[in-house]
């Protein structure tokens, strides 16, 4: 696999492609299958797709299918997160993915390309995956040795109480337009959305109107 200098040093780059993901699928294809996989979808005219999705916070890979309406011929797509795959070696040198120790960027992303691929497997042949249930299981320790069904990439979460000790729940403070402001973590992504009390704001299940806030995890101060 190469980066956008053309190099890969030791299972470490620092850019990626939907070109690389294509490549990195065709290489396990190859290798745990003989090839067959693509051959299967070349033959059946299945389609598929990869994506780099920067957006995801939460998984490190996710494969998609869909069945256009009058056709038996299915659309997958297989997208990926580069920036919890990086984030998570940041402050980390090694990542567990599938239950197995990951020592690079590359490691982590070829065990999750991995466990994609049996999940459109799974969709191509039964119409249905789930990581959860016996037969992925053990598809995926026969052959690739996987131990788990999920990663423990560092999330946005786990990064907020890492380096921050912020937790959703937690009330915070910040400054907005020269005030400070108090309020609530609601959610976590690549930022924290703090919901503030505000007598003009939305109102919420709990009956108190909010206005809503997306604030940089770095400029929060927990106060409980």
């Amino acid at each position: 696999m190469q980066t956008a200098d053309g190099k890969c040093r030791d299972g470490h780059f620092s850019a990626l492609s939907t070109d690389h993901l294509a490549l990195l699928f065709e290489l396990i294809d190859r290798h745990a299958f003989g090839g067959e996989t693509l051959k299967m979808l070349a033959i059946t005219g299945h389609r598929l797709e990869f994506r780099l999705a920067r957006r995801m916070t939460h998984c490190g890979g996710k494969t998609t299918t869909t069945i256009r309406p009058g056709k038996s011929q299915k659309s997958f797509e297989i997208a990926i997160s580069p920036k919890l795959i990086f984030d998570s070696f940041v402050h980390q040198s090694t990542v567990v993915v599938t239950g197995v120790k990951c020592e690079t960027p590359l490691d982590a992303l070829t065990r999750i390309m991995e466990h994609e691929m049996l999940h459109l497997l799974e969709m191509a042949l039964w119409n249905n995956s789930s990581c959860s249930r016996q037969r992925f299981k053990s598809l995926a320790h026969n052959w690739f040795g996987h131990l788990e069904s999920n990663h423990r990439l560092l999330t946005p979460r786990e990064k907020a109480v890492q380096q921050f000790s912020i937790r959703v729940g937690n009330q915070v403070s910040f400054r907005f337009e020269n005030t400070t402001l108090i309020g609530r973590v609601n959610r976590i992504t690549q930022r924290a959305t703090v919901l503030v009390p505000d007598p003009f704001g939305q109102r919420y299940t709990d009956g108190t109107r909010y206005r809503k806030y997306y604030v940089p995890l770095g400029q929060l101060q927990r106060i409980a």
